[in-house]
């Protein structure tokens, strides 16, 4: 059951962290519900995973599960099964605001066995509808949850804990721009500060400065409501930039990121959904289209980096010239 059961399935393990991220992705509202009370998923969720609900159904409902789980092959669907189980105990929640944090999780916990078999058709009809408005970063960046002990989880992976929010690759930002019809796409908002931005950004992003959220307030007001403005449009008019899942971008340097960080929080304080962040920032999407250059995908990404200044040396020094030359300057 290694494939199936994620590795460090403990409390306050790393895949309970990462349940927090995808409910805060799609349910934020909730997740600051459970924020607030200091109910973290490992509370309610960890026989829930640890036994693939087993702990709580009858044999008929587990069977069913189980069943259906395997079909998918995919051992992340446990995660779209647990975030339904969890959504549909949401309005019972929001109404019991005062109940204490032990009520509560006592509630979350033996939600499972409620699950007839009749609901099971549903049950997976949802989840797979929240999978598909998932970024594909979500499985990719945490495979390592699953399988053998002996591809153990690096040292240096990031602490999930820790995060703000879910992190997409910026190859994925990438391919996304490239989709036709369905699939998660992204709204790009550069949080870098103009002279970088202007030095080079990706072509469809969103500039917004989030210097301007301590120094100048009210035009920061201003310009996310410019900005929601902006996305809506984008979506509307079916332009390649528009994008419902909203992915902040920073320089990549943790010391100048730090007001980006203070803009992610205000979105997610606001409850908004499908918030995520660039892995790496811009030193992250410069290597990439770089490496893409190199691989003669220049008609598929070379557009995607656009200057407005006259100044490359913000995007990166060490830079091939070769490679800077083919930046879309607009002077």
């Amino acid at each position: 059951m290694n494939k199936y059961i994620p590795r460090d399935c403990s409390l306050k393990g790393r895949p309970f962290h990462l349940f927090r991220l995808l409910i805060q992705y799609h349910e934020p509202e909730l997740c600051s519900l459970l924020d607030t009370k200091k109910i973290t998923p490992d509370s309610y969720a960890l026989n829930w995973l640890g036994s693939l609900f087993a702990y709580y159904c009858s044999i008929e409902v587990t069977q069913a599960i189980w069943d259906g789980y395997l079909q998918q092959a995919d051992p992340f669907f446990i995660y779209f099964l647990m975030l339904i189980i969890l959504v549909n105990t949401k309005e019972f929640i929001l109404a019991q605001e005062s109940d204490s944090k032990e009520e509560v999780i006592r509630f979350l916990e033996n939600t499972p066995s409620s699950l007839n078999i009749e609901d099971i058709e549903d049950l997976f009809s949802l989840a797979q509808y929240y999978c598909s408005k998932t970024p594909a970063s979500f499985r990719k960046d945490n495979h390592h949850l699953f399988g053998s002990t002996l591809l153990g989880i690096k040292d240096d992976d990031a602490d999930l804990s820790q995060a703000l929010c879910l992190a997409v690759s910026v190859s994925e930002i990438l391919q996304a721009n490239q989709l036709q019809g369905e699939g998660v796409r992204f709204f790009v908002v550069d949080c870098r500060p103009a002279e970088q931005y202007n030095a080079g950004h990706l072509s469809t992003a969103f500039h917004l400065d989030s210097d301007l959220m301590l120094q100048n307030p009210s035009e920061f007001a201003q310009s996310v409501k410019s900005l929601l403005e902006a996305q809506k449009q984008s979506i509307e008019s079916g332009s390649i930039a528009g994008g419902e899942h909203l992915c902040f971008m920073g320089s990549g340097r943790e010391e100048e990121d730090m007001y980006m960080n203070m803009v992610l929080a205000h979105f997610l304080q606001k409850n908004k959904e499908y918030v995520s962040i660039a892995s790496g920032g811009f030193m992250a999407l410069h290597s990439t289209w770089q490496i893409l250059m190199w691989m003669g995908q220049k008609m598929d990404y070379g557009h995607w980096i656009a200057s407005t200044s006259g100044s490359r040396s913000s995007i990166n020094s060490s830079v091939d010239v070769s490679i800077c030359n083919k930046i879309v300057t607009k002077v």
